[in-house]
């Protein structure tokens, strides 16, 4: 039979990789632009195994496990709150709309433009109320 202490170190080291792993694709979420290729469902899922894990963890009392399953589960709640902001900031006409009187600022990637382009783009100055 294999050494129960190897056993553990096994489990430990496995669920460190996917815990590293998951806080890597959250930061990759956090810092990318749009929601593009992740799937809300991505993150129900993982909470729902991490939540059946943890109550597995605790049933037989395994400290270790109990602890990276409350991480996974974290990592999880952070997540699908970082893909529902991201995706609610995406949608919609005002989704440029700065939250200081509600103007339209330009998107990322549009600070290049000339200054009377922009303008003429988001409607400053034209009869629009805004400028």
């Amino acid at each position: 039979m294999a050494d129960p202490d190897a056993v553990q170190w096994i489990g430990i080291v496995s669920a460190l990789v996917l815990l590293v792993t998951l806080l890597r694709q959250i930061r990759v979420q956090w810092t990318s632009r749009d929601v593009a290729g992740v799937s809300g469902w991505l993150f129900a899922g993982q909470m729902c195994a991490s939540a059946g894990f943890l109550c597995y963890s605790w049933l037989i009392g395994d400290t270790v496990f109990i602890f990276i399953n409350v991480m996974g589960l974290t990592t999880a709640l952070l997540g699908q709150g970082i893909y529902w902001y991201k995706r609610r900031q995406l949608q919609g006409g005002d989704a440029w709309r700065s939250r200081r009187g509600g103007r339209p600022r330009s998107p990322p990637g549009a600070a290049w433009q000339p200054r009377r382009l922009r303008r003429a783009r988001w409607g400053v100055g034209q009869g629009s109320g805004l400028g």
